[in-house]
C-alpha cells in the first residue's frame, strides 16, 4: 500500500479496507528515496473489534482447528454472531496432564470450555466459572490410560445472546510438565501421490 502526500492535512495518507478480521494488526511504515534506499519501519497497531476471526470457520467439530500444544502464542478468537461457538483439537498422550486456558477475555465475554472424546461426541469435562463471568477458565484433564490419540475441545459463550464487540478471547493448550521441547520442520507428504497432507500430526517412540 502506497501513502500518497495530501495538500489539505500536510500529511501522507492512505485507505486501507481490508482490516476484515477480528484481532489486531501490526503495521509497518518504511520511506524510501530517490535511490531505493529503504528506511527503518515506524509500527503502529489497527485493532478491528468487529467481524469474526481468523480461525473461522470452526463451528463444528469437523471443522475444529489444530492447537499447537505450549505455543509461545495463543490464539486469539471471539463469538462474532449469534451463538458463535468454536472448536479446537489437540493430540493427546496417555496418562499424561493438560492444562486449557482461556484467558484476556473481553468485557462481554464469559466463556465455557467443554472438552470431548475422540469421536467428537461423549463430553468428557465442562468447566465455567460462574461467579467471576469475566475471569479467566482452566480445564486440568488428564489423559485416560491407554486412550493417547486427538481430542476436540469447544469454547462458547455462557450466554448465547451474547456475541459481536467486546467478547474476545485467547486460548492455550499445555503440558504443566513436558519432555525436553523439540521443533520439526519440514512437509508430510502422502506416500502414495506425494501430495502435502494437512493438519497432519506426528508422534515421537518416547515419552
Amino acid at each position: 500500500l502506497e501513502l500518497n502526500y495530501s495538500d489539505t492535512t500536510e500529511r501522507y495518507e492512505a485507505v486501507y479496507h481490508g482490516f476484515s478480521n477480528y484481532g489486531a494488526y501490526d503495521i509497518a511504515i518504511f520511506a524510501t528515496d530517490t535511490e531505493g534506499n529503504i528506511s527503518t519501519p515506524v509500527t503502529t497497531r489497527v485493532v478491528q473489534d468487529i467481524g469474526s476471526d481468523i480461525f473461522e470457520q470452526d463451528d463444528s467439530f469437523s471443522q475444529a482447528r489444530t492447537i499447537t500444544l505450549n505455543d509461545t502464542e495463543a490464539q486469539r478468537h471471539n463469538f462474532h454472531q449469534h451463538g458463535d461457538g468454536d472448536w479446537i483439537k489437540f493430540f493427546a498422550v496417555s496418562e499424561q496432564v493438560y492444562t486449557i486456558k482461556a484467558s484476556n477475555l473481553e468485557s462481554h465475554c464469559d466463556v465455557v470450555i467443554e472438552l470431548y472424546d475422540t469421536d467428537a461426541s461423549r463430553l468428557l469435562d465442562e468447566m465455567d466459572t460462574i461467579s467471576v463471568p469475566q475471569a479467566d477458565e482452566f480445564l486440568d484433564w488428564t489423559c485416560p490410560k491407554g486412550k493417547t490419540g486427538v481430542y476436540y475441545v469447544k469454547i462458547r459463550h455462557y450466554d448465547s445472546e451474547t456475541f459481536g464487540q467486546q467478547t474476545g478471547y485467547d486460548i492455550d493448550i499445555y503440558r504443566p510438565v513436558g519432555p525436553v521441547a523439540a521443533l520439526f520442520t519440514g512437509v508430510v507428504k502422502d506416500a502414495d501421490n506425494g501430495e502435502p497432507i494437512a493438519d497432519a500430526l506426528i508422534k515421537t517412540t518416547q515419552g
